[in-house]
């Protein structure tokens, strides 16, 4: 195989954060209220659960992890598949 190093760019969406950045895009409350409740899981996530997908990602221990994308969405993105029902 030679010795090119291959590279691997994990990309995971995560949706819409709170951030110091993200500030002057907020939502209306009522906009980000109905956005929080959809999140079927028991909190909407935050930076910090990004970060840590990230890092995983970036580690030796997701090596075999290619051409996938993992959302840190709360469950908002496994909504959109039939047959999942909020629990």
């Amino acid at each position: 195989m030679g010795t090119a190093t291959r590279k691997r760019a994990p990309a995971p969406p995560a949706g819409s954060l709170a951030t110091r950045r993200a500030a002057p895009l907020d939502p209306p409350q009522e906009l980000h209220a109905a956005a929080t409740a959809a999140v079927p899981g028991p909190r909407a996530p935050d930076g910090t659960d990004t970060a840590r997908v990230v890092a995983f990602l970036a580690s030796e221990a997701a090596a075999g992890i290619h051409g996938q994308t993992i959302y840190v969405d709360g469950g908002v993105s496994s909504m959109a598949f039939p047959g999942l029902e909020r629990a």
